[in-house]
């Protein structure tokens, strides 16, 4: 049996996942799940800037040659940044 103290209050919990005297989380499984809903509540949280709204506008254009365009730019990128992991990839194959 695991025994934990709380960071917050110093209390000491049996096998618990969560202090049973003030809440906070304790164990690793605990702290992950509190940590992913932080990080997806700051994300929700976050404004999104010029590039992400006009890229967004781009993909969802009513234009037709707008969103080719948009596409096209979206492929070519894609494949430089395909290119690049190959090439750090064959790097890292040679030293071993």
């Amino acid at each position: 049996m695991i025994e934990r103290k709380c960071p917050k209050c110093k209390a000491w919990n049996k096998d618990e996942d969560y202090c049973e005297s003030c809440g906070e989380a304790l164990s690793p499984r605990a702290l992950d799940i509190r940590r992913e809903e932080k990080i997806a509540a700051e994300e929700a949280a976050r404004v999104p800037d010029k590039f992400e709204v006009l890229q967004e506008k781009a993909k969802h254009s009513k234009y037709f040659l707008v969103r080719v365009g948009y596409y096209i730019v979206y492929s070519i990128f894609m494949v430089i940044g395909a290119l690049g992991a190959f090439v750090a990839w064959m790097t890292a194959l040679v030293n071993g």
